[in-house]
């Protein structure tokens, strides 16, 4: 099995409903080292994470972090930095208005 560092996700702009931004394969595994989302906006925008199963969906029930982001801020999701990602599961984010988010993930990757 080999590990390589990668860019899970560069500069994917957020929905407003949830979509999945990191996702695997039933036979490779992401770990997440870094997540940052970007607000773009002019006003603020609230950032909600999810880490699911391979059927689980979001809801407002089971989100991983949820945050408001001032305009043209950052936020280091310390919540996401850790986590595996293998077997089919995901990760995905929204934000309250379209396209003004952009989340940028990394790790390592090992298929």
């Amino acid at each position: 099995m080999a590990t390589q560092l990668q860019e899970l996700t560069i500069d994917t702009q957020l929905t407003s409903s949830a979509a999945t931004i990191v996702s695997s394969t039933e036979y490779s595994a992401a770990f997440v080292g870094s997540a940052i989302f970007t607000n773009t906006n002019t006003t603020v925008e609230t950032v909600t994470v999810w880490r699911l199963g391979e059927t689980t969906p979001a809801s407002s029930s089971n989100y991983l972090a949820k945050k408001d982001i001032l305009p043209g801020k950052t936020w280091h999701c310390s919540q996401l930095i850790g986590q595996v990602v293998s077997n089919l599961s995901r990760i995905q984010a929204s934000a309250t208005t379209p396209a003004f988010v952009n989340a940028n993930l990394s790790g390592t990757v090992s298929n």
